[in-house]
């Protein structure tokens, strides 16, 4: 199992969707539960600014040897550690050796 251990920014994000199973009945009554034991999982869509060209080189490297299904480990901003996976990540130049990029963090349970 690989470890995610580069900086994200500030302006990283995460976003919280848990799953809920429902079933409706007749007169507005309903039902609910979790759908497994696992059903709050957190996505992240994680910034890097400024990179210089080896460090922007290593992320890439890693996300592609990941190649978005096999999950690695890593600790959140908020301290959280898990497991995760990273299916999309973009990078742009910002300047002549400098690079911005962004990806998505999905935390899974394996």
């Amino acid at each position: 199992m690989s470890t995610f251990t580069w900086a994200v920014s500030y302006n990283s994000s995460k976003s919280v969707k848990p799953r809920v199973k429902q079933a409706k009945f007749g007169d507005g009554y309903s039902q609910e539960s979790p759908d497994g034991i696992n059903n709050v999982s957190e996505e992240w869509n994680v910034s890097f600014d400024n990179l210089d060209f080896s460090t922007f080189n290593a992320i890439e490297s890693f996300f592609k040897a990941t190649k978005g299904y096999i999950a690695f480990d890593w600790t959140t901003p908020d301290g959280l550690s898990g497991k995760f996976k990273c299916r999309e990540w973009q990078f742009s130049h910002s300047s002549f050796e400098r690079r911005n990029g962004s990806a998505k963090f999905e935390q899974v349970f394996e």
